[in-house]
């Protein structure tokens, strides 16, 4: 789930508030709240400190100050922008949501906070940025990592796959830049790089590029030490949950997970340290049928902000996609296109997308899909397939106007491709705000 929160601070005071409903209720927090689908951090931020405690702030007066990662042992996991701003109008009064409160900035009630304020809500009053990662089991706190200036802002990914702006004055969707996103495909209990379009039942004509001398766990823990948050595990048959376990657990809450999810499983791999499940063939039925009744029994299972849809697809006669299940070798009846995607959408949190004809040929990105989903997608998008340069990465962000997300797998050195440095596309992440 992504969220933020905003400090009102003025004269030596800080607006607080106490929740009545919702995650938190009974504790004191900011005004702050879930971002909805076709908004930013800024936008969302205005919204709940109007609907919480019915005050008017003007976006301009945004300052951002943080982001907050949370992790749930119960599988859930929260993204959160942090505002500060210093003028407002209207009076803070209460609503159903919230009962607000005037502290000195001395004698904020942290006691009656969530246990991780205490750790950077300090630090914010006395005008530094912050990052913060932490663990909570309910309402204990078990872990934490927390960063200051200027490698806090680092760190920042400003709303990984919502669209969060790179600045908080910029209120449009998408403005920032693409991110890398890792990968780990596993196959017979193995990390490997496989050409997408050979993997079939019987394993005939299977095209391998690369097969790891290391576990899943170690490539999630590389990815959870460079702070790289969104990727995803893909179980490529059977025979691959205990190495997909094994990386969920090494980095819990940061990546994702895919390959025979149904509604039935898929609160089971939350559970087991997933941010989010992505599901595709699951969707269809043997005849490449599109099914609403499973995924809103998916929706119902783990919620839509858990929710990643995977329409991989490959490319027809007519220069348009159609989305491909059973590892990309069944056509469904499913388009790739604006109304398609518009209308998903409202289901899920995000969309992958493989390009199946390139994946895993380094051949080079299909430019006109990137381009396309850019311009059709409503909601944060990852693409994947044939990336050959770390230039690929600058080229999905001028085609998708940063919109959309790359994962490189056959070409990056961490899986013996000799075209592009991992260590590039971490300096690529990082370098973001720059650009």
């Amino acid at each position: 789930m992504h969220a933020t929160l905003l400090f009102v601070m003025i004269d030596g005071r800080i607006l607080l508030m106490r929740k009545k409903r919702g995650i938190g209720a009974g504790k004191v927090n900011g005004p702050g709240g879930k971002i909805d689908p076709g908004e930013n951090a800024a936008s969302c931020a205005v919204r709940e400190v109007r609907e919480e405690l019915m005050i008017e702030v003007e976006p301009e007066a945004l300052l951002k100050r943080g982001e907050l990662f949370f992790q749930f042992r119960d599988g859930l996991s929260i993204h959160c922008t942090v505002f500060s701003c210093d003028a407002y109008s209207g009076e803070p009064t209460e609503t159903d949501e919230a009962v607000p409160m005037w502290c000195d900035v001395d004698a904020v009630p942290y006691d009656e906070m969530w246990a991780d304020d205490a750790r950077w809500l300090p630090r914010v009053i006395e005008g530094d940025n912050f990052c913060g990662h932490f663990i909570f089991d309910e309402d204990e706190m078990i872990d934490e990592d927390v960063v200051f200036g200027g490698e806090a802002e680092r760190r920042w990914v400003d709303g990984d796959g919502v669209g969060v702006p790179r600045f908080a004055n910029a209120l449009s969707y998408g403005v920032g830049s693409t991110s890398f996103r890792p990968c780990i495909d596993l196959h017979s209990g193995q990390v490997k790089q496989i050409v997408g379009g050979s993997l079939t039942d019987d394993g005939e004509g299977l095209k391998t590029n690369f097969v790891s001398e290391r576990d899943a766990a170690w490539f999630a823990a590389k990815y959870k030490q460079d702070a790289l948050r969104g990727g995803h595990v893909i179980k490529l048959g059977p025979g691959n949950d205990e190495a997909a376990r094994s990386a969920l657990a090494a980095y819990p809450g940061g990546l994702q997970i895919g390959g025979g999810i149904t509604a039935e499983n898929a609160a089971e791999w939350i559970a087991a340290g997933a941010s989010h499940v992505i599901v595709t063939s699951y969707l269809f039925d043997s005849e490449g049928k599109f099914r609403q009744d499973r995924l809103d029994a998916l929706v119902a299972a783990v919620g839509r902000e858990r929710l990643v849809i995977d329409l991989s697809c490959r490319r027809q006669s007519d220069g348009g996609w159609v989305v491909a299940m059973n590892r990309w070798q069944t056509l469904t009846d499913m388009t790739l296109n604006r109304e398609s995607l518009e209308r998903l959408a409202e289901f899920c949190d995000e969309f992958l997308i493989h390009a199946a004809d390139v994946e895993g040929m380094c051949g080079g990105i299909d430019e006109e899909l990137v381009q396309a989903l850019g311009e059709w997608s409503p909601i944060p998008v990852t693409y994947a397939g044939g990336a050959r340069s770390i230039d690929d990465l600058e080229l999905v962000n001028r085609l998708s106007n940063g919109h959309v997300d790359l994962t490189i797998g056959s070409a990056l050195d961490l899986f013996g491709g000799d075209l592009i440095r991992y260590d590039d596309c971490v300096a690529f992440n990082r370098e973001g705000e720059k650009r």
